[in-house]
């Protein structure tokens, strides 16, 4: 269910090395999109993630509960 999560930790490592390595050799609104959209997915993956953590599996675990 989570396969993508690994992402939330990558992403972030991933642009800094790009933008640490090549910012400056390409031009300053460039760099600025892509530190943008990554931050944008960023936010998108982890609102993604908490839904599914806290509404769709607390359902799941709710509903596999044995009653007494």
């Amino acid at each position: 269910m989570f396969d993508y999560a690994f992402l939330i930790l990558l992403l972030p490592f991933l642009s800094a090395v790009v933008l640490g390595l090549f910012g400056m050799k390409m031009p300053r609104k460039v760099a600025g999109i892509i530190g943008t959209c990554m931050l944008g997915t960023l936010f998108v993956l982890s609102l993604y993630t908490a839904y599914h953590y806290f509404f769709i599996l607390v359902s799941i675990q709710l509903w596999a509960r044995p009653s007494m």
